[in-house]
């Protein structure tokens, strides 16, 4: 489990500077400190999918359905709090950005 936590938010670090990299682009054209952005989105998207692929590894083949079906339901549950989680480290670097202007 370690490492598929180690590899989730490896990925999810590579997917948010690859979208932080494309918004980049256009923020660029309106701040200096833009650059900011793409280190926000890294460090958020490699939070959430860390928890999400921590939630999909939980049950194994030992597990019922029933036991399957509550650990997807409590990890969708989670998704608000990821969002946050996303949200609250890109907040951070937005503010900064916008300060500095």
């Amino acid at each position: 489990m370690p490492i598929t936590l180690l590899f989730s938010a490896a990925f999810g670090v590579l997917a948010g500077a690859l979208f932080g990299f494309s918004q980049w682009l256009v923020l660029r054209k309106h701040t200096e400190l833009a650059c900011i952005w793409i280190p926000a989105n890294s460090l958020g998207w490699a939070a959430a999918l860390a928890i999400i692929y921590l939630g999909a590894t939980l049950p194994d083949e030992s597990c019922g359905i029933w036991q399957i079906l509550l650990l997807g339901t409590l990890t969708g549950s989670f998704w608000g709090p990821l969002q946050l989680a996303i949200g609250s480290v890109t907040g951070f670097g937005l503010v900064r950005i916008l300060r500095a202007d």
